[in-house]
C-alpha cells in the first residue's frame, strides 16, 4: 500500500505442527489515518469484519472515522488499560513530558503490562472464538501493541515462539516510518530537544516481545494456559480453532 505501512497478511505463516495459517483472515498493520483511495480500496478488497484500533484516546483523529466506515469494517478502539511505568506517564502527562526520559527497561515495563487484562486483545480473541474474520489489528506504528496482539494471536493458533518474533521483527523493515510517527506526537517546538529521550519508543527489538512473553510464562506457565485464563478457552476450542484457521 502507499500510505498505510507494517501492513502484512499473516497467512502462510507456519505452525509448530507443520501446518500454515490460512491467508486473508488476519491482518496487521500501522494507523489507517494517511491511507488514500487506493490504500481504502486495497483493504476494502478483504472484506473486513472489524478494525481492532489499540491506539490511545490522544494518538486518535476522529475525523478519520470516515476511513474505517469507507473500508467497511466495524472499527473496535480499545486504548490499553495501562496505568503505570514511564510509558504511561508520557501518554498521559501535560508539560512534565518534556522532562521525562525513556529507557530501555521503561518499554520492557510497558510490554510486561500489555497481554494481562487487556480488553482489546480479549475482543479480538472473541472474535476469533466466534468466526468474526477477516480481521486487522493496527495501532500507530503497527510494531507495539498491534504487535503483542499479533503474537497472541499466532501463539492461539500454534505458531511456535520463533516464528512469532520473525514476524515481530518484520517491522524493522521501516523503522524510519516509525520515527517518524512517533516523534509526530511530540510538539513540533520541541521535536528536535526531545526525540533522544525517546529513542528506544522508536526501535524493534526482541527483548521487548521476550518481556510480554515472559509475563505470560510467569503468570500462566504456557501460552496454552494464557489462552485458557485469560481467554475462558478450552484445550477443545484450542484445537478447534487450530483446525478451523490452519491448513
Amino acid at each position: 500500500m502507499d500510505k498505510v505501512k507494517n501492513f502484512r497478511d499473516l497467512g502462510g505463516i507456519p505452525t509448530a505442527d507443520g501446518r500454515r495459517v490460512k491467508g486473508g483472515l488476519f491482518f496487521r498493520s500501522a494507523m489507517l489515518d494517511d491511507a488514500t483511495d487506493e490504500d481504502i480500496e486495497f483493504l476494502k478488497s478483504f472484506r473486513l469484519k472489524k478494525i481492532f484500533d489499540y491506539r490511545d484516546v490522544g494518538e486518535v483523529n476522529k475525523d478519520n472515522d470516515i476511513k474505517y466506515k469507507r473500508i467497511g469494517a466495524k472499527h473496535m478502539h480499545y486504548p490499553n488499560n495501562i496505568t503505570r511505568g514511564m510509558v504511561y506517564k508520557l501518554q498521559t502527562g501535560g508539560v512534565e513530558r518534556a522532562f521525562i526520559k525513556i529507557k530501555p527497561d521503561d518499554v520492557r515495563e510497558f510490554y510486561r503490562y500489555l497481554p494481562i487484562q487487556n480488553v482489546g486483545y480479549q475482543s479480538m480473541v472473541e472474535s476469533l472464538v466466534r468466526g468474526e474474520v477477516p480481521f486487522l489489528q493496527h495501532c500507530t506504528a503497527g510494531k507495539d501493541r498491534a504487535g503483542v496482539g499479533s503474537a497472541i494471536l499466532l501463539g492461539i493458533l500454534g505458531v511456535s515462539y520463533d516464528v512469532i518474533m520473525q514476524d515481530y521483527m518484520a517491522s524493522l523493515e521501516i523503522k524510519d516510518y516509525i520515527k517518524d510517527k512517533m516523534l509526530g506526537q511530540i510538539p513540533a517546538f520541541v521535536r528536535m530537544f526531545l526525540k533522544n529521550n525517546y529513542e528506544p519508543l522508536f526501535i524493534v527489538d526482541e527483548s521487548y516481545l521476550n518481556s510480554a512473553r515472559d509475563a505470560i510464562k510467569e503468570k500462566y506457565g504456557s501460552i496454552e494456559n494464557f489462552a485458557v485464563q485469560e481467554y475462558g478457552l478450552t484445550e477443545e476450542i484450542i484445537t478447534e480453532l487450530r483446525n478451523k484457521y490452519t491448513e
